[in-house]
């Protein structure tokens, strides 16, 4: 019983590699170079503005996230410049 499953596994990874080198055999790379396409950006409609409030106005505004408003940093501390303290090798 032991053989039998061990033959169906080696059958199948058999039957998997010819399927593998038959593709390889029978492929054929795309003659010529490839082609791209690049489109050009949709033209977008000039918006002129009003004199409205400024709040409101912004996507930022409408968002349901609270506003985050970035704070000056400190510069970091520097370490104090002092002499290592070199201790002689244990004997």
């Amino acid at each position: 019983m032991k053989k039998t499953g061990l033959f169906v596994i080696a059958g199948v990874a058999v039957v998997t590699l010819l399927g593998l080198v038959f593709i390889a055999a029978t492929f054929e790379a795309p003659e010529g170079g490839t082609t791209t396409v690049v489109l050009a950006p949709p033209v977008q409609p000039t918006v002129t503005e009003s004199n409205t409030p400024a709040r409101g106005t912004s996507p930022s505004n409408n968002s349901i996230l609270p506003e985050i408003r970035i704070q000056p940093q400190t510069e970091p501390a520097v370490a104090a410049a002092s002499d290592p303290i070199v201790e002689p090798p244990p004997v």
